[in-house]
């Protein structure tokens, strides 16, 4: 039975009817619905590819490619660590060229079959032409169903159509790598030319060697482990191939020719013996020069403080030569400074007695004064 999903332009929570049907049995991974806005040249699109073989018939123009496109870039795409660089397809260099001439943005939304708990996977995918962006969102499930429309319950007519009330919840924002996640554990490979064919690389797929094509054919037919027991096989075999032609090599028709071949082996051994003694007798010359290289740099240190030694020797001995040659100057220095001192001290006395002097003159003065005044 299909599980009912909110279209892009669904608000959260809001009721509204749904026919249910049955329909084939889908396998994992399986394209259930393609829902397309503003795309290239679709401005709203919305098909339902089959359980079984699908194809897109129409002229040129009208939108074939543009339809695998979108299933390619909605699966996350092949990208080399940067998800807006489109690397898979060869019809555009940026992400925001996919968006419809005159938009802003697109949006490709993509459901896939998954059994089991939670149902099916809903991937989309919101491409932004201002910034050249896009971003992520993964499933946004029913979140309940009534049986009726506005509580009146009902059966119709027809036996395998039911009319439900579905309530829808917004989907959980998601990185590249998460959509990625996703993708691979349906064993979806858009990356992998055996699974996904677009016409740009139809002359790279022709190109692939037979090892190429079967190592892709596992990875997009086979078990996970299928590639890893090939590589096994791969090594095996070359040991097999080594260990056949060390023996072809010994199997010879008669003991002179066995000694022939080992005696050109030993020639070839004595000259590799040769060699690895010369080679070890240059290792050992060069770890006695690395063993002598902290004595030379202490040879060099030692005589670097001799000379500083003898330098500073050599100061010390003309300061004190400086000091014999100044030692009059010192004498007759400390003679004048005493004499300086001496000659301080008497002036200092003389300035007292001349003050002292000074006020008696000015007291003599002020006496001559009165009676000068009295009289």
């Amino acid at each position: 039975m299909e599980r009912p999903q909110r279209s892009a332009d669904t608000p959260p929570n809001e009721s509204y009817l749904i026919v249910f049907r049955m329909v084939p049995r889908y396998v994992d991974g399986s394209i259930i619905r393609v829902t397309l806005k503003n795309f290239v040249t679709y401005e709203a699109c919305e098909f339902r590819p089959g359980p079984h073989l699908n194809m897109i018939i129409g002229p040129n123009g009208t939108g074939k490619s543009t339809a695998v496109c979108a299933m390619a870039l909605g699966l996350g795409g092949n990208t080399s660590g940067d998800p807006n660089r489109i690397m898979l397809l060869g019809r555009a260099k940026d992400i925001s060229e996919f968006v419809k001439t005159g938009k802003d943005k697109a949006s490709i939304e993509i459901e896939l079959k998954r059994q089991g708990r939670g149902g099916n996977i809903i991937i989309k995918r919101q491409i932004k032409k201002a910034n050249n962006t896009s971003s992520w969102q993964i499933n946004g499930n029913v979140s309940g169903l009534t049986v009726g429309v506005n509580g009146a319950s009902f059966l119709t007519t027809f036996p395998s159509i039911y009319i439900l009330t579905a309530f829808f919840s917004v989907g959980q924002t998601a990185t590249h790598k998460e959509v990625l996640a996703k993708v691979s554990a349906l064993n979806i490979q858009v990356d992998n030319l055996c699974q996904f064919l677009p016409q740009d690389k139809v002359c790279e797929f022709a190109q692939m060697s037979p090892p190429e094509l079967l190592r892709e054919t596992q990875k997009a037919a086979g078990e996970t482990e299928l590639s890893s027991w090939h590589d096994q096989l791969t090594e095996k075999r070359s040991e097999q191939k080594t260990l056949q032609s060390v023996r072809s090599g010994l199997s010879v028709k008669s003991d002179k020719d066995a000694l022939a071949i080992l005696d050109s082996r030993n020639a070839n051994l004595e000259r590799d013996v040769l060699r690895f003694q010369e080679r070890e007798k240059i290792l050992a010359r060069i770890k006695l020069l690395e063993a002598g290289i902290p004595l030379a740099r202490y040879g060099q240190a030692k005589r670097e403080y001799d000379d500083a030694k003898i330098s500073r020797n050599a100061a010390h001995s003309e300061v004190r030569r400086v000091e014999r040659a100044n030692q009059p100057i010192e004498q007759s220095r400390g003679k004048l400074k005493k004499t300086v001192e001496r000659t301080g001290r008497e002036e200092k006395q003389l300035l007292e007695q001349f003050s002292i002097k000074q006020n008696q003159m000015r007291k003599k003065a002020d006496s001559i004064e009165r009676l000068v005044s009295s009289c």
